[in-house]
């Protein structure tokens, strides 16, 4: 699912996004590798990767495995806040979403493909609007 880049997305310091990433155990992929993957494409983007700041907007991803005959998966993504650095992050969307059943591929084309379109939601919003 593609979303639509939005005026709050903007940014003080557009070269820079923050990232949170949450992988399920049973993700055949492993955490460290998907986030490889991720600062891989933030780095074709031209884009620093950073931690979470209070105030501003930054890149969150779920990514949810169940192990049957094939992996089952389904991700969710989207721009989130913190309001000050002791609560616990809001969702300020858009939302970015993939799921299905595959072998090891579909998981980590799906997560490069999420990450691409949030990306450019992000520079459209910060170069363009």
């Amino acid at each position: 699912m593609s979303a639509e880049p939005q005026i709050w997305m903007k940014k003080a310091r557009p070269n820079e996004l923050a990232l949170e990433l949450s992988v399920h155990e049973d993700c055949p992929l492993p955490a460290h590798e998907l986030d490889r993957m991720i600062q891989r494409v933030f780095h074709r983007y031209w884009i620093e990767r950073t931690r979470p700041r209070a105030g501003e907007p930054f890149l969150r991803f779920d990514i949810w495995c169940e192990q049957d005959l094939l992996y089952r998966y389904a991700i969710v993504a989207d721009y989130a806040q913190y309001d000050d650095p002791y609560s616990a992050s809001r969702s300020l969307g858009p939302i970015y979403e993939a799921a299905g059943a595959a072998s090891f591929g579909g998981i980590d084309r799906q997560v490069e493909s999420l990450t691409q379109q949030a990306l450019s939601d992000h520079i459209v919003a910060n170069f363009e609007l």
